[in-house]
């Protein structure tokens, strides 16, 4: 179900993703965090580190990333540890704390002001290498 369990691996792939993409992983109909958004192809921060199998299983899961697991684990006979389970939420969190400050808090700032922000924070919080653009 990830492509990875390595926490350095996985943000990178989070990271590089979003850059990519240059947007939020969001399902603008229904406002919603969208882990893998079929229409755009357009994926959030933990949708960029499942695997190709796993992603039609999480394109119509709007919930945290324990849920995600926990709806995903049905198709795919893997058990992660909770600290990764942790792991996967906060990179989730900041993904989706940063649609809401750009749109909310401060507007002047661009969703990736504030992923950028949010995912160096994250690197420092769990000793992770984080290269800015």
């Amino acid at each position: 179900m990830l492509l990875s369990t390595d926490k350095q691996e996985l943000f990178n792939l989070a990271l590089n993703g979003i850059r990519t993409q240059g947007k939020p992983g969001w399902d603008e109909t229904s406002e919603n965090c969208s882990y893998h958004n079929v229409d755009d192809n357009c994926k959030c921060g933990v949708g960029h580190c499942l695997t190709p199998e796993a992603l039609p299983h999480a394109a119509d899961v709007n919930d945290d990333v324990h849920g995600l697991i926990h709806d995903v684990k049905e198709f795919v006979d893997v058990d992660y540890e909770d600290e990764l389970i942790d792991f996967l939420q906060d990179l989730q969190t900041a993904h989706d704390d940063s649609i809401n400050h750009s749109r909310h808090v401060q507007r002047e700032a661009t969703f990736m002001e504030a992923f950028e922000e949010s995912m160096a924070r994250l690197a420092h919080n769990y000793s992770l290498t984080y290269s800015p653009i």
